[in-house]
């Protein structure tokens, strides 16, 4: 947010993935490397769930992209703070860092 608050005025996009737990095979390394897929944690997204909302994010053009449980959290965050956020973002001049 902040990334994105200092850029506003160039020609500089952020956008900002928050991915939730995502059942892939990176984490081979771990005592149980299963322990984010499905099967064991409900929360867990399939790569293809995650990539369906991610794809829409896109698609409605979004600057916070979230997936999955990530989606609540942001609403969460949002909701609590998005407001005191916005007040000095909204005043922010680049160049003032």
């Amino acid at each position: 947010m902040n990334l994105r608050t200092q850029l506003k005025d160039t020609k500089v996009r952020v956008v900002e993935i928050v991915p939730p737990s995502v059942g892939t095979d990176l984490h081979r390394d771990r005592t149980d490397p299963d322990d984010n897929k499905k099967h064991k944690n409900k929360s867990a997204l399939s790569v293809e769930e995650f990539m369906e909302d991610l794809i829409k994010g896109w698609k409605d053009d979004s600057d916070t992209i979230a997936a999955g449980m990530g989606i609540e959290m942001v609403d969460k965050w949002y909701s609590t703070f998005g407001e005191q956020y916005a007040k000095p973002a909204e005043s922010f001049k680049p160049g003032t860092l």
